[in-house]
C-alpha cells in the first residue's frame, strides 16, 4: 500500500507538490490573518479598557482615589498587550503619581511657616522645647511644645483665608500677627519682628520642602508628557 502511494506520488509529483505548497501557504495565510485580527482586537480592548480611562483620570485632580484607580488599571489583564516602551511609561507615571497625590498646599505651607517661626525664635534666643512625658520618674516620650498643634491649625486656616499666591501682603500680615500672638502666649515676652529678613513669598519659595515638592511635580509633569506622547495615546486623544 505504501509502495503504491509512493509510486502514485512520484508519478504526479509536480501537481502533488503544488497541492501541498498551496495547502501550507493557505494555512499560513489563515494563521497570519487570525493573528493580525487577534492582535488588533487585543490592542483595541487595551485602548478602551486601560488607555482611555487613564487619559480621563489624568485630566482631573491628583487624589488618593485616582491613584488607587491608576494602580488597579495597571494591574488589569489587558496591560500585558502594552509594548515595552508603553509599559515603561505607565510604570513611571504610576510612580510619579504616588509622590504627588498627597500634596495639600495649605498644609505644606503651614509646615514651612512653622519652621520659619521656630528658626526666628531661635535667632532671638528662644527655644521651643518639647514637653517630656514622665512615667514612674522616667521620661518615656516627648510631646511637641505648648501651642504647637494649635499654631499649625491656625496657620492652615489663615492660608486658606488669604491665598499667598494671590494675596501675599494680606497673608503675610495675618501670619505675622498670628506669630506674635503665639510667641507672647506660649514662648517669650520678647518683641520679635517677623518677615523683616525675608517676605512670606520668599520664605515659602526658598524652603527645602517647597523645592522637594517642586521636583516631585516636575517628575509628574515629565511622566505625563511621556505617556501622552505614546502613539497609542495620541491616536485616542486625536479623536
Amino acid at each position: 500500500m505504501i509502495m503504491g502511494f509512493m509510486k502514485w506520488f512520484m508519478e504526479n509529483i509536480y501537481s502533488n507538490c503544488f497541492t501541498i505548497v498551496t495547502v501550507i501557504v493557505s494555512g499560513l495565510i489563515s494563521w497570519i490573518i487570525s493573528a493580525v485580527y487577534y492582535h488588533i482586537g487585543n490592542r483595541t480592548n487595551l485602548k478602551v479598557s486601560i488607555i482611555l480611562p487613564i487619559i480621563e483620570l489624568l485630566q482631573s485632580n491628583y487624589t488618593k482615589e485616582n491613584y488607587t484607580s491608576l494602580c488597579k488599571l495597571s494591574c488589569e489583564y489587558s496591560v500585558k498587550y502594552l509594548q515595552k516602551k508603553e509599559n515603561k511609561a505607565l510604570t513611571e507615571l504610576k510612580s510619579a503619581y504616588k509622590n504627588v497625590y498627597s500634596y495639600e498646599e495649605s498644609s505644606v505651607n503651614a509646615s514651612i511657616l512653622f519652621s520659619y517661626f521656630e528658626d526666628k525664635l531661635k535667632e532671638n534666643g528662644v527655644e521651643l522645647k518639647p514637653i517630656p512625658i514622665i512615667v514612674n520618674d522616667e521620661v518615656v516620650e516627648y510631646e511637641p511644645p505648648n501651642g504647637w498643634f494649635e499654631l499649625i491649625d491656625d496657620l492652615e486656616k489663615h492660608l486658606n483665608m488669604y491665598d499667598p499666591n494671590y494675596q501675599p501682603e494680606e497673608c503675610q500680615e495675618a501670619v505675622a500677627t498670628l506669630f506674635t500672638k503665639y510667641n507672647k502666649q506660649y514662648y517669650s515676652s520678647k518683641d520679635i519682628v517677623f518677615f523683616d529678613d525675608l517676605c512670606l513669598e520668599k520664605v515659602l519659595a526658598q524652603s527645602e520642602l517647597h523645592v522637594e515638592w517642586d521636583q516631585k511635580f516636575r517628575a509628574m509633569k515629565n511622566a505625563k508628557e511621556k505617556f501622552f506622547n505614546l502613539n497609542i495615546v495620541k491616536k485616542i486623544s486625536a479623536k
